[in-house]
């Protein structure tokens, strides 16, 4: 994107009242992206190793969200060395390959991670079905990623990866349904269950 698209991004999410962000790739998008001060800043997976570019962004005045795909323990080990002094540091889970394989998706390394690093994890979802996206939240992921086409047959690496509309209302819908569904872990009876316990129980 040039910097002009970048400016007519950020003067319509400021008209609807929406926030936005990026992922950057090297210095120069870093700097590009710092001057709209976004809520935080995006570095994929790809770069969890470039030292230069994570300790940039720590220092940058945004929080690192981080993604962890292709990546070895030692490798966020380190990455997360670099970037978790900073407030509002975090990671994703995350599998690297466009789209992903259900059996390769590991969605238990969500609290995994979180156990180890003692940071916010979220998902990003590189797969073909919403529901991976919404699972994730029932596993504890934070934040949820995901990649948005309007067209996944339409040529490109991360189209077939991508939530066509119906995809994306899905998910977006569970996830605001998600807290309710949750409910606070208490156990009781409820009064819709009254009618039910004393037809079925007598009592």
């Amino acid at each position: 994107l040039s910097e002009h698209d970048y400016y007519t991004i950020d003067s319509y999410c400021h008209e609807i009242g929406l926030e936005w962000t990026a992922s950057v790739w090297d210095l120069p998008s870093l700097d590009r992206l710092a001057q709209f001060e976004p809520p935080f800043v995006k570095i994929p997976s790809a770069k969890l190793t470039d030292d230069a570019l994570l300790n940039a962004a720590a220092r940058s005045g945004s929080p690192v969200m981080l993604s962890t795909g292709m990546s070895t323990w030692d490798e966020v080990d380190h990455a997360v060395d670099l970037i978790e002094k900073y407030p509002g540091a975090s990671l994703l889970h995350c599998h690297s390959s466009y789209p992903a394989e259900d059996r390769e998706l590991c969605l238990s390394l969500i609290p995994r991670l979180k156990n180890r690093y003692g940071l916010p994890v979220g998902y990003s979802s590189h797969s073909v079905s919403p529901f991976p996206a919404i699972m994730a939240i029932a596993v504890g992921a934070q934040a949820v990623e995901f990649h948005v086409t309007l067209n996944r047959a339409a040529p490109g690496t991360d189209q077939a990866a991508s939530q066509e509309l119906a995809g994306e209302t899905l998910i977006c819908r569970e996830a605001k349904r998600f807290g309710e569904i949750w409910g606070d872990g208490e156990k009781r009876v409820w009064l819709s269950e009254e009618p039910s316990r004393k037809k079925l129980r007598g009592k």
